[in-house]
């Protein structure tokens, strides 16, 4: 009866929203614009290690980008930061929050106009022990997921701005 019924439901919801015009933001044909515009951007080289980690998760989202000339160009600056949240005094630990900003900027390849810009940040906490390798992985581990957080949010903003300019 349950599932019956979460069918009928899931039916009529298809519906409603095929007669309302939705359209999903990645698809086929004319309703991929979103995704053909990501694909034909390219992301500019960065200088710093946080800089290379956000743009290797941008274009992994966005494949095969890195091979395509592209008429837009996309970059952007990473500025890490960080902060204790709780200090343990008894044992030395600490509770840190690794703070990712990035601003962007799209630009048009060949007239260098500005179309789009944004800023977006990862917040991510780790703990720090008395153990050196332990923290380096735990800061490095921060340091990956506030990239790949950071990224999928960029790339998310990029596609519904490519979407709703048609």
């Amino acid at each position: 009866m349950k599932k019956s019924l979460s069918l009928l439901v899931v039916t009529a919801l298809g519906l409603a929203l095929g007669g309302c015009g939705f359209q999903p933001l990645y698809g086929e044909g004319e309703r991929g614009l979103a995704e053909s515009a990501l694909l034909d951007m390219q992301v500019a080289p960065q200088t710093t290690r946080t800089g290379q980690l956000v743009r290797n998760a941008l274009l992994s989202g966005i494949a095969p980008a890195a091979s395509r000339g592209g008429h837009t160009l996309l970059d952007f600056t990473a500025t890490e930061s960080e902060k204790t949240s709780i200090s343990f005094f008894s044992s030395g630990d600490s509770r840190r929050r690794l703070i990712l900003d990035v601003a962007y900027v799209l630009k048009d390849r060949d007239s260098g106009k500005t179309l789009h810009s944004g800023k977006t940040f990862s917040e991510v906490p780790y703990t720090v022990t008395d153990q050196p390798v332990a923290d380096m992985q735990a800061r490095i581990h921060a340091r990956e997921t506030a990239a790949r957080v950071v990224a999928r949010d960029m790339r998310n903003r990029l596609a519904a701005w490519f979407a709703a300019r048609g």
